[in-house]
């Protein structure tokens, strides 16, 4: 799984361009050829998958994917707000939303993508991060 993950940063390197997230088709194409399984058999766990997070969520209010994400759901209270087109304050009623929590695994995954970014675009190194003077950045 570690080297799987790896290839993952390799090949993000290469596709940080492209901003299109994956599509099903996609993703089922990649877990197979990972996994050697038939696509037909990633597309029905993929579609399970899906039906049961939905119903999780929807019904008991919470799910939870370790290293990925975690579902909950929070009640918004009922209130009143000012409605600039209508000029009056309107009423909302409470109602729950549904809150998605992404794992420490993927935040510092992105934190570091943002770095990688950023210090290719400035051509920075880790020397000069490790030889700046004061609390700027060098440029």
């Amino acid at each position: 799984m570690a080297h799987y993950l790896m290839s993952v940063k390799v090949e993000m390197m290469n596709i940080m361009s492209d901003k299109n997230a994956m599509t099903k088709r996609e993703i089922i194409k990649e877990i197979s050829d990972v996994t050697h399984l038939k696509q037909e058999v990633v597309k029905s766990v993929i579609d399970a998958f899906s039906d049961i997070l939905i119903r999780e969520a929807v019904m008991t209010g919470k799910f939870n994917l370790a290293n990925c994400f975690s579902i909950k759901t929070h009640t918004r209270k009922a209130g009143k707000q000012y409605n600039v087109n209508k000029g009056e304050f309107q009423e909302y009623p409470e109602i729950e939303i549904l809150n998605i929590t992404l794992s420490r695994k993927i935040h510092n995954f992105h934190r570091w993508k943002q770095r990688h970014e950023y210090n290719e675009k400035h051509g920075l190194t880790v020397e000069d991060w490790r030889n700046r003077d004061g609390p700027d950045i060098p440029k």
